[in-house]
């Protein structure tokens, strides 16, 4: 210890000596009115290497009197340009710049030792680095200050008497406030606060009297003990918790083990190839057509279907590509929109559209309706334009993605095709199909989350597929549109939504066809970017038809145009269907590629857009389409 302790100070003494003779060097040209730049200890002229050398700053060795070597610095202050450093005169006891070298004996060791100790201090620096990033990861995943105010509003709303003397109305406001002050700002990871819904709705003896999820015998009874259950509180659990296995839920579990396998078989590979090979490399046109594609599936399939095949195709492409030019995240968003978007377009393009349907005929008369003409003469035109905007304003405006031209993949060395390529092939082929035929074959095979229960069935049961695959899966997504469809069950069954609209539908009495439309779309566009589309369409919709009745008017033209602007509310991942498929999607490392905020940031633009839209160009198009009809009951 005192052997380095002593180096270390022959090497600090060394190193001034050299920086007195530099300077000194420096101060006798600049009074002689000379540029420094010949040497030191001779006057010769310095070699081009030397002043290279000073000029970027790279280190040189002192010796000091002990023989000990040690890179320095020279830096600008003490070396400026010119000045020749190889000149300095290297028999110099005192310092001297000499290239670098070791020494057998104890210097050398010394030197060891020095080193040992120095790659010791950068390896604690590095652990506390990590530390450190561990630190700052977890706190963007828990932000105590935004968790405490959505407790407070919960805790307030909860049990301060206000606004409605019903109870549960009110419970049933501070759940969903809750879920959307933590939901927006990310307090904690957005999966836990949608696992908290159905805990607080329970604690809170939110009933489920109201939401009609069970056979209507079973609401005759206070206790519903035709059913089995004798509790209403116990029922409302049983629901709540039925939600994290919903249709949609199970859907989205099929698709990430199809996905699975393609990858596990190297397939999803293959296939982005397969399909570079035949599209444009030039992003914007890449982008516009995959958002093209995914507004005409959802137009005839669904977008509930129409984005998860979407994905399947594009997802092993963007993989490839640095997630820091953003092109992945602006092509993935672009896709939630253009699904979202081409579910307006026509009657069987989302569960909404035929929740409007209903609503027109239970509330009105069911002679009065809306053709499938009528729908795509108004929805046409509006959709279009979105679609564009939509595009425009995430490539041009809002990622302004730092990629020219899309990469060339080349296809990896493969193993032959076996007979497990060919399954998994067959397989996915036969779900996509169904998937895509669901209204023609619900009556026949149930509903679309029990047909995507065949693909994991037929996968694990041969072996294709094994335990270890099913950790892959990204089970917080689930649980995340679970919680989701969790919350809609509770902002219905607790009658927020249905004394929201009432209050509205007393506000407007007087009021013209216009301002109807203007206010209930508004309402409806916010309040479904928190829950579920198609409750957001049951609930509100009927009572926005009866509003248009009342007032004789045309009922099919707020109805739809409702609609229409219930379809465009994207702000949250949880706020529609392909937003969820589309914020699942990772990189290669599991990392998502999309957050809570670029879905806020990019969503109220193009809702405010949207929104203005249909209000205004949409009321026109529609005034002209439906005329006097369904006035008076109907004609």
């Amino acid at each position: 210890m005192d052997r380095q302790d002593s180096v270390t100070a022959e090497e600090k003494e060394a190193y001034s000596q050299l920086s007195k003779k530099l300077k000194a060097a420096i101060g006798k040209k600049k009074e002689e009115g000379e540029s420094p730049t010949s040497q030191l200890s001779s006057g010769e002229q310095g070699n081009s290497s030397s002043r290279e050398r000073a000029a970027s700053k790279d280190p040189v060795v002192v010796r000091g009197k002990g023989g000990f070597t040690e890179n320095v610095d020279i830096r600008e202050d003490i070396v400026p340009e010119g000045i020749d450093v190889d000149g300095l005169d290297s028999d110099d006891e005192e310092s001297s710049l000499l290239p670098p070298k070791r020494r057998d004996g104890p210097e050398e060791e010394v030197i060891k030792d020095v080193e040992e100790k120095h790659d010791e201090e950068k390896g604690e620096e590095k652990q506390e680095e990590g530390k450190d990033k561990i630190k700052k990861k977890g706190r963007k995943h828990f932000k105590p200050i935004q968790l405490s105010i959505g407790i407070a509003v919960f805790l307030i709303i909860s049990f301060v008497p206000f606004w409605t003397d019903k109870p549960e109305t009110r419970r049933g406001l501070a759940v969903f406030l809750f879920a959307a002050i933590l939901w927006a700002t990310e307090a904690i990871p957005i999966w836990v606060t949608a696992l908290c819904i159905p805990c607080l709705s329970v604690y809170l003896q939110i009933s489920m009297d109201n939401a009609n999820y069970f056979p209507a015998s079973c609401y005759e009874s206070n206790c519903l003990s035709t059913c089995g259950i004798d509790n209403t509180i116990e029922k409302a659990g049983v629901e709540l918790l039925a939600s994290l296995a919903d249709s949609n839920v199970i859907l989205i579990l099929g698709g990430f083990t199809i996905a699975r396998a393609l990858n596990k078989y190297e397939l999803d590979n293959r296939l982005a190839v397969w399909i570079l090979s035949k599209a444009s490399h030039k992003p914007p046109v890449f982008m516009f057509v995959f958002m093209a594609l995914g507004y005409f599936l959802s137009m005839w399939v669904s977008n509930v279907a129409a984005p998860v095949l979407l994905v399947f195709l594009v997802l092993p492409i963007l993989q490839e590509i640095d997630r820091e030019t953003k092109f992945p995240q602006t092509v993935l968003l672009g896709i939630a929109i253009a699904c979202n978007i081409g579910g307006m377009t026509t009657p069987i393009a989302s569960p909404q559209n035929a929740a409007a349907l209903t609503a027109l005929s239970s509330s009105i008369s069911e002679s009065c309706t809306i053709s499938f003409f009528q729908w795509m003469a108004v929805s046409m035109p509006l959709t279009v334009l979105f679609l564009v905007f939509s595009w425009a304003f995430l490539y041009f405006v809002y990622f302004r993605p730092m990629l020219r031209e899309l990469p060339v993949l080349n296809l990896k060395k493969h193993e032959k095709m076996t007979w497990k390529h060919i399954y998994v092939i067959v397989v996915t082929v036969i779900t996509i199909c169904l998937w895509c035929t669901t209204t023609l074959t619900a009556k026949y095979v149930g509903n679309i989350g029990l047909l995507s229960l065949l693909p994991v069935i037929f996968l694990y049961a041969p072996g294709v597929l094994h335990k270890e695959d099913l950790r892959e899966i990204d089970w917080h997504i689930l649980l995340l549109l679970g919680g989701g469809t969790a919350l809609g069950k509770v902002v219905k069954a607790s009658g927020l939504l249905a004394e929201v609209a009432g209050m509205l539908q007393q506000l407007l009495q007087n009021a013209s066809l216009w301002a109807v439309l203007a206010v209930f779309n508004l309402f409806i566009i916010v309040v479904t970017n928190f829950i579920s589309h198609t409750v957001g369409a049951i609930t509100i919709l009927p009572i926005v038809a009866e509003v248009a009745f009342d007032l004789n008017d045309t009922p099919p033209l707020v109805v739809l145009c409702g609609v229409i602007a219930c379809s465009g509310a994207s702000m949250l991942p949880v706020s529609s269907f392909p937003n969820i498929i589309c914020y699942a999607s990772t990189d290669k490392h599991h990392k998502s590629y999309l957050r809570a905020p670029d879905y806020i940031k990019s969503g109220a633009i193009l809702e405010v857009f949207i929104y203005l839209l249909t209000s205004t160009m949409g009321w026109a198009i529609a005034s002209a389409v439906f005329g006097t009809q369904c006035l008076n009951g109907g004609e």
